[in-house]
C-alpha cells in the first residue's frame, strides 16, 4: 500500500474542538455513511449526541473525538455523563457562558438559543438567553451534564 492510501492516525490529527459532526466523523474514521449510521438507532460510536431541536426534521449528530479514537482502537468507551461533560466543556465550573457552549458543541448560537426557547436546555436563573448587547446566557454545570445525558444516542 502506498503512503497516499494509508489512513492518517487520529492521534496525529490536530482537532481543536472535542466534538465533530457526521462529515467530520466520516473523515476521521474512513467509514462510509451507511457503516456509521445516520439515524438515532443506527449509531455505533459511544456517546454520540443528537443536538436536534424537537421540531427538527433531521438529526444533528455530534461525535466525541475521544470516542472515535476508542472505536478505531476497538476499545469500549466507558465514560460517565460528568466525565463526558468535562471532556466537552473543560474543567468543572459553576457557570458556563453560552458562547463557550455552542463553540464546544460545534453548533451555531441560534441553534443553542432555539434549544433554550424550546425548553430542551435551561439557562441559569437571571441570565438573558439572547444574542446582542446585554444578552448572552450562562448555564449551570449540572444543567449541561443533564443535557449531555439526555441527548446521548449511543
Amino acid at each position: 500500500m502506498s503512503l497516499l492510501q494509508q489512513p492518517l492516525p487520529l492521534r496525529g490529527a490536530r482537532l481543536k474542538l472535542p466534538l465533530v459532526d457526521l462529515r467530520g466523523a466520516l473523515n476521521i474514521t474512513g467509514l462510509e455513511q451507511w457503516q456509521l449510521g445516520t439515524g438515532r438507532d443506527a449509531v455505533s460510536i459511544a456517546w454520540t449526541l443528537d443536538l436536534a431541536s424537537p421540531r427538527a426534521k433531521r438529526t444533528e449528530l455530534r461525535f466525541p473525538v475521544c470516542c472515535l479514537q476508542d472505536y478505531l482502537d476497538a476499545r469500549k468507551a466507558e465514560y460517565t455523563a460528568a466525565q463526558m461533560a468535562e471532556y466537552i466543556f473543560g474543567a468543572v465550573q459553576p457557570l458556563v457562558r453560552a458562547r463557550w457552549v455552542y463553540r464546544r458543541l460545534a453548533c451555531k448560537h441560534s441553534h443553542l438559543y432555539d434549544l433554550v426557547t424550546e425548553g430542551v436546555l435551561r439557562a441559569a436563573k437571571g441570565s438573558v438567553p439572547r444574542t446582542g448587547p446585554g444578552g448572552g446566557a450562562v448555564f449551570a454545570w449540572e444543567t449541561l451534564v443533564k443535557f449531555i445525558e439526555k441527548r446521548r444516542v449511543a
